[in-house]
């Protein structure tokens, strides 16, 4: 009661929902450090955008998913001026539905997982988005892409999850 809330997260899109409340703990929680398997940087493709692009080109959406995506960030855009559009890419933690726990559980189940390798993106853990997004509040509003440094496809980062599981699983 009293208290005005300076900031609100807003997440879109299905992977968001169940991941935001791990973002929400780990802003709050100034001290944490997690280790992970990329560094956050502000230099990443948004997801909706062609490889080719720049973050300062204008935005393109490929896909209907894409168009939904840039609607929210224009609706977002247009109902307050003083707004934060944070884009990121291929979201994981230790909680919740997430592609790093479900390669974990099938390489432990399995010999063998079969994953897609024409895509391409750039894994970033939760933590790491929580500490940038925190670090965003101190510069002008507007859009910023926060991700992990680099890119893989998902069948190369399965790989990269099961090695540093020690899981023998191909």
């Amino acid at each position: 009661r009293g208290h005005r809330p300076f900031c609100q997260l807003q997440p879109l899109g299905d992977r968001w929902h169940r991941g935001h409340d791990v973002i929400r703990r780990q802003i709050e929680d100034r001290g944490a450090h997690p280790s992970s398997l990329g560094e956050t940087r502000r230099t990443a493709r948004p997801p909706w955008a062609a490889a080719s692009r720049s973050p300062t080109d204008q935005p393109a959406p490929l896909s209907a998913y894409g168009r939904s995506k840039l609607a929210g960030e224009e609706a977002t855009a247009a109902a307050n001026k003083r707004h934060f559009i944070v884009r990121s890419s291929w979201l994981f933690g230790a909680t919740g539905h997430n592609f790093l726990r479900t390669m974990l559980r099938l390489g432990d189940e399995r010999e063998e997982v079969t994953v897609v390798d024409d895509q391409r993106g750039s894994p970033t853990y939760v933590g790491h988005l929580a500490h940038a997004t925190r670090e965003l509040l101190e510069l002008p509003y507007g859009a910023y892409h926060v991700a992990a440094a680099g890119d893989c496809t998902w069948a190369e980062f399965a790989e990269a999850i099961f090695e540093q599981a020690g899981l023998d699983c191909r």
